[in-house]
């Protein structure tokens, strides 16, 4: 069927029926004006639903209101004193971890060792002893036993390589304090 943009209204030519002809928006604007409505009464009814809830519970809310705070008062309690155990039973494992963690590295190079790893443990003990006043580490190698930075720098200087025909030069052997921690390391020369 050919519309005209100015009508309002067509007639079908085969059936001869009318139609009313509604500009698009227009039905937009019926259908936007209709839904807008519609929200409002919503929350109209939501707003009127508050407020005779609001009214009716007032007084018993307040009871509420202090029966929740007992209920997370209590909660708060028990939640603490799980966390105070289980921070208990983790500060006791962090103990074994930094045991742990701090010998590690001396024990890499213990037993029989080339010069070169004897120099780079001693440069460790020295960075140990003039940073952690907890655990300070003595060296022992010959008549030296010293946990005085200098002494042991001077010490590793003065280390060379003993035997050209091994790959190993000395034994490290360490000792430990009643912690755990290594507090001593006692350095041998090395025998085939």
């Amino acid at each position: 069927m050919k519309v005209d943009k100015s009508a309002t209204e067509i007639t079908c030519d085969f059936c001869h029926t009318s139609y009313s002809i509604e500009t698009a928006e227009d039905t937009g604007y019926q259908f936007e004006k209709g839904r807008i409505r519609a929200q409002n009464e919503e929350a109209d009814r939501q707003f009127t639903m508050f407020k005779d809830f609001s009214n009716s519970t007032m007084s018993s809310f307040v009871g509420f209101t202090i029966l929740k705070i007992i209920v997370v008062v209590i909660f708060l309690a028990i939640i603490g004193v799980i966390g105070f155990t289980i921070y208990k039973q983790f500060s006791i494992k962090d103990s074994q971890m930094d045991i742990s963690r701090f010998n590690s590295y001396y024990e890499m190079y213990s037993g029989s060792v080339p010069a070169s790893s004897v120099k780079i443990i001693l440069e460790k003990v020295v960075t140990n002893n003039k940073t952690n006043g907890d655990h300070i580490i003595t060296v022992k190698y010959a008549d030296i036993s010293t946990s005085n930075s200098e002494e042991i720098t001077s010490l590793k200087t003065s280390l060379q390589d003993t035997n050209k025909f091994s790959l190993y030069d000395y034994e490290i052997s360490l000792n430990y304090d009643t912690s755990g921690y290594v507090s001593e390391i006692i350095i041998n020369d090395y025998i085939n």
